[in-house]
């Protein structure tokens, strides 16, 4: 089962997927996905698996010719940069930061587009 700071990471077929658990979800795992549970802050280390630099990596260590696969030895072996925790914990809040502008603004372009959509179908549809 998963646990609350876990890391699913997708290993075959779409590999390098990433998912953070962060409620409570009784589930099991398949056999293509593996649950990371970090010695370091979780924030920090899902942030550095979605980053250019391991992605690169797991680029590298990925192997199969009709299921590119990596392997769970592959995964142990990415080479994660490890300052101390509390710029781990500062570099996390940061992105975590600007994720949340990112979303916020994504609804606020969603809404926009619905309102020009509204507002076109009332000018030149409705009759």
């Amino acid at each position: 089962y998963t646990k609350i700071g876990d890391i699913i990471l997708s290993r075959v077929g779409s590999y390098g997927n990433t998912c953070f658990v962060n409620r409570h979800l009784e589930f099991c795992l398949g056999q293509n996905t593996v649950a990371i549970r970090p010695k370091i802050d979780s924030f920090y280390l899902y942030y550095c698996i979605n980053s250019d630099l391991i992605k690169n990596q797991i680029e590298s260590f990925v192997g199969g010719a009709s299921q590119p696969t990596i392997s769970l030895k592959n995964i142990s072996n990415l080479d994660i940069p490890c300052p101390h925790i509390l710029i781990q914990r500062k570099i996390a809040y940061i992105l975590s930061v600007y994720d949340e502008l990112i979303e916020n603004n994504i609804r606020r372009i969603q809404i926009f587009e619905h309102m020009a959509k509204l507002i076109y179908n009332e000018w030149f549809i409705k009759k």
